[in-house]
C-alpha cells in the first residue's frame, strides 16, 4: 500500500523511495526508473513489467502533471487491450491504492516530482 506521497517522495510498506519508480501487481514495485526521453514514456520504458494479465497502465505523472505516455506507447497499449489512465501523481496513488484491493493487473508508473 502506498501510505504517503509528497513532493520528490514516495512511502509504499513503510519504505521511502526518492526516484521514478514502477509498481506492478505481478512483479512488484522496480526503483530507480528511468526513461529514455525523460517527460516521454515510451513502450521501452514499460514494456519489462506489462504481462499477459495486465488490464490497466497507470501513470502518475508528477505533482503538476508533466510526465506523458507516447503517441507509439498509446497505440502499443490500446493494440493490447490495456487501459491507459494518465493523471498527476497525488490522484494517481489514490487509485493504486483502490486497485490493490482488487485482481486487477496493473503497472503503475510514478514521477515523483515535476
Amino acid at each position: 500500500m502506498i501510505e504517503k506521497y509528497s513532493f520528490g517522495t514516495i512511502v509504499i510498506n513503510g519504505k521511502s523511495y526518492t526516484s521514478d519508480l514502477l509498481i506492478s501487481s505481478s512483479s512488484g514495485i522496480h526503483p530507480s526508473w528511468w526513461r529514455k526521453q525523460g517527460h516521454r514514456v515510451e513502450v521501452e520504458d514499460i514494456e519489462t513489467v506489462l504481462d499477459d494479465d495486465t488490464t490497466q497502465v497507470l501513470l502518475g505523472q508528477g505533482q503538476p502533471g508533466r510526465m506523458i505516455a507516447s503517441d507509439r506507447l498509446k497505440t502499443y497499449l490500446a493494440t493490447r487491450k490495456i487501459q491507459l489512465i494518465e493523471e498527476p501523481t497525488p490522484a494517481a496513488v489514490e487509485r493504486v491504492n483502490a486497485l490493490l484491493n482488487t485482481n486487477e493487473h496493473f503497472v503503475a508508473g510514478f514521477h515523483l516530482t515535476c
